[in-house]
């Protein structure tokens, strides 16, 4: 196998772990804001989300409770970014 063609195969491979990266950054990050069951898409429904949310990531007692709030209103924004 020649120089060439290894390197077109890890070119290869690299774009598609990074498009599949990139994918579950897209769905952690809209799991986490899209609305409960029966809710439409408002402002509202996403802080309700995000409340949850907070709640799932203070049950884990790693954060100080003042932390609590802030990771879990950036964090799905910050993995859309990075997915995008």
């Amino acid at each position: 196998m020649s120089t060439q063609s290894t390197q077109t195969r890890i070119r290869a491979l690299v774009i598609l772990d990074r498009v599949t990266v990139a994918c579950i950054f897209l769905v952690a990050g809209f799991a986490k804001i899209k609305p409960l069951a029966g809710m439409p898409w408002s402002i509202a429904s996403i802080n309700l989300s995000l409340a949850k949310f907070a709640m799932g990531v203070d049950g884990f007692q790693i954060l100080p409770p003042w932390a609590v709030t802030i990771v879990a209103h950036f964090l799905p924004f910050f993995e859309l970014l990075l997915g995008v």
